[in-house]
């Protein structure tokens, strides 16, 4: 059986190297920023869902909240137990296309586009219908994802990186309905190839996937300073729906 594509590149050590840059202090300027905006209670109970290494869910914890963070990587989730979790913060493997429980959560985030990866629509409205189910009523969900509007023109020139005596040379393209990045990894003599595939998915049917689901959309943003959203022109689709 073929692994997705994401199976395997999160599961690499040349991904985090890659998006080094995308550090706490980034993860703890947007986390303010929202809950500066949008306050929980003080007892609230959230998941990370696609917490990776568990950048966010740490900014999270650090406000007070009790955080349970999901990723399908192994690695992650033992590099996230290994440096963060402590008393309130917890992660597990899992898959969102799971079943995340039932009126568990005051609030869910999926946040840095950790969606959009799966081949059909049943799979990716599986999720929101999962999210809703696992909030508890009246919870949120906080959602941030590439605006497929900014990407008409994508710079499709080949791009080389070095990081730590590590080259990364990077394709872009976009293939029907998908963004594609090829990485070719060059480290120590040896070669590997790498893809990242995500589905160009539209505030509009955003917005109706998470009305199937159930969710009332209270609030978009178009970046993490939360700015307000322009369609054609922010980088970012960031919205926040409550059930």
């Amino acid at each position: 059986m073929i692994k997705e594509w994401f199976a395997t590149w999160f599961n690499t050590p040349y991904y985090h190297l890659l998006y080094r840059h995308r550090d706490l202090n980034e993860a703890r300027s947007f986390i303010d920023n929202w809950l500066q905006a949008h306050p929980l209670p003080n007892n609230a109970h959230l998941l990370d869902l696609a917490c990776g290494r568990g950048r966010h869910a740490v900014q999270l914890a650090d406000n007070g909240y009790r955080v349970t963070g999901i990723d399908l990587s192994k690695e992650n989730i033992a590099f996230a137990n290994n440096h963060f979790a402590r008393e309130g913060l917890n992660f597990v493997q899992g898959d969102m296309r799971d079943d995340l429980g039932n009126r568990q959560y005051d609030a869910v985030v999926n946040l840095f586009t950790s969606f959009g990866y799966f081949n059909t629509q049943k799979e990716n409205q599986q999720v929101f219908d999962n999210i809703f189910q696992a909030l508890k009523p009246n919870g949120c969900f906080l959602f941030d994802y590439l605006n497929p509007n900014t990407l008409s023109h994508i710079n499709t020139n080949p791009e080389t990186k070095v990081i730590d005596d590590v080259r990364f040379d990077i394709l872009r393209r976009i293939e029907g309905e998908y963004v594609i990045k090829t990485i070719r990894v060059e480290d120590r003599g040896n070669t590997h190839t790498f893809y990242e595939k995500v589905k160009l998915i539209y505030p509009h049917t955003f917005r109706e996937m998470l009305k199937t689901s159930g969710f009332t959309i209270e609030q978009e943003w178009g970046n993490y300073q939360l700015s307000t959203l322009n369609t054609g022109s922010s980088p970012r689709y960031i919205t926040l729906a409550r059930k």
